[in-house]
């Protein structure tokens, strides 16, 4: 056990031989003993396994993606609109009092 008590990282098969099924048992018993934990594994059969996946994004999580972008465009611009009409304000201004 650590000192504290918790531990912050785990590396887990270190010699990198272990079987998936194996490694992932480990895995999965350790992530539930050590949910806070980060977890390091080292395995070249899961190497393989990564290094040959994709990650799935689905279309739902995309979309909302898009739209954030474009609310945070849009609040950008009107932000942009917003400080330029603030600067026309003093310009008017003084061409009223230059009028005077």
């Amino acid at each position: 056990m650590s000192p504290t008590g918790n531990y912050d990282k785990i590396l887990i098969d270190i010699g990198g031989i272990a079987e998936l099924h194996t490694l992932m048992s480990m895995v999965g018993l350790y992530y539930k003993t050590f949910n806070k934990a980060t977890l390091v594994v080292k395995n070249k059969y899961f190497k393989n396994l990564l290094g040959n996946t994709q990650v799935h994004v689905p279309q739902v999580e995309l979309d909302q993606r898009k739209a954030t972008k474009q609310e945070q465009q849009q609040t950008t611009q009107e932000a942009a609109e917003h400080v330029s009409g603030d600067e026309q304000q003093p310009q008017q201004q003084i061409q009223q009092l230059q009028q005077l």
